[in-house]
C-alpha cells in the first residue's frame, strides 16, 4: 500500500466521520425545530384562550342581561341573581385555564412539578358544587382527552 493509498483511506474515514457528525446535527436541529413548533402552537392556543376569556369577562361581568343571554345560549341553567351567573362565568374561565394547563402538560410543555401543583387546584375547584354543575354542560366545549381526564381521574376519584 502506497502513501497515497494511506492518505485516501484516512481522507475517506474523515469524510465518513464528518457525514456521521452532520447527520447527528441535522437530527438534533430537527428535534429542536419540532420543540419550537410545539411551543409556538401552545403560545398561539394560550393567546386565543386569553382573548376569549378577556372578552367574556369584559362583556358579561357588569351586564346581567347579556351574561344571562350568553349562558342561556350555551345551555347553562340560569340563576336568579347576577352574582350566581357571575360564578358560572368564573367557573367557565377557570375550566378554560385548566384545559390549557392539561394540554401543556400532555404536550410536554409544562414541567411535572408545576402540573402536580396545578392538579391540586383542579381537584379543589371540582370539589365546589358550581364547578360540577357547570361541567355537566361545559364539557362538550373541551377537547376529548381533557374531558376524559376530568371524568375519570378527577370526578370519579374517591375522596
Amino acid at each position: 500500500m502506497t502513501i497515497q493509498d494511506w492518505f485516501q483511506t484516512i481522507s475517506l474515514l474523515g469524510v465518513a466521520l464528518a457525514l456521521l457528525l452532520n447527520t447527528r446535527q441535522i437530527r438534533e436541529m430537527g428535534s429542536q425545530t419540532r420543540s419550537m413548533l410545539r411551543s409556538l402552537e401552545q403560545n398561539a392556543y394560550q393567546q386565543q384562550l386569553r382573548t376569549h376569556s378577556d372578552h367574556r369577562i369584559l362583556f358579561f361581568k357588569d351586564d346581567p342581561r347579556l351574561l344571562s343571554w350568553h349562558l342561556g345560549t350555551r345551555g347553562y341553567t340560569l340563576a336568579r341573581s347576577h352574582q350566581r351567573n357571575k360564578r358560572t362565568l368564573y367557573a367557565l374561565v377557570k375550566l378554560d385555564e385548566h384545559e390549557a394547563n392539561y394540554l401543556s402538560y400532555t404536550g410536554a410543555l409544562l414541567p411535572e412539578e408545576v402540573w402536580l401543583a396545578w392538579l391540586e387546584v383542579i381537584r379543589a375547584d371540582f370539589g365546589v358544587k358550581e364547578f360540577q354543575d357547570v361541567w355537566h354542560n361545559a364539557k362538550r366545549f373541551y377537547v376529548t382527552s381533557f374531558v376524559k381526564y376530568v371524568d375519570t381521574s378527577i370526578l370519579a376519584r374517591p375522596e
